[in-house]
């Protein structure tokens, strides 16, 4: 899997990022164990702790919940946005 990375944190932006880094690597590992096929997300983009997920197809909630546990357990980050074609795939406010 190789997803693309950006941080922005309003003057800048970055695509190397060690945090980002280390969540597709996370996303990846827990996907060889899952059967899970993370090639759908085209970029993670952390803007001050709000991680955007842009996915090239609907996303399955599944994949969804795995990517919020990730971020929200292991980073202590709010529930990632989930985008797809410019439009969220899922509502933050719904409990998954």
């Amino acid at each position: 899997m190789k997803v693309k990375i950006l941080r922005t944190d309003g003057g800048r932006s970055s695509t190397d990022d060690n945090r980002l880094r280390l969540l597709a690597q996370m996303l990846e590992f827990r996907g060889q164990y899952n059967s899970w096929d993370f090639s759908k997300i085209e970029l993670l983009h952390d803007h001050k702790g709000m991680l955007t997920v842009t996915w090239s197809e609907v996303p399955k909630i599944e994949d969804v919940w795995e990517v919020n546990n990730i971020w929200t357990d292991f980073f202590l980050e709010e529930k990632p946005e989930h985008v797809f074609r410019g439009l969220k795939a899922y509502d933050n406010d719904y409990n998954y």
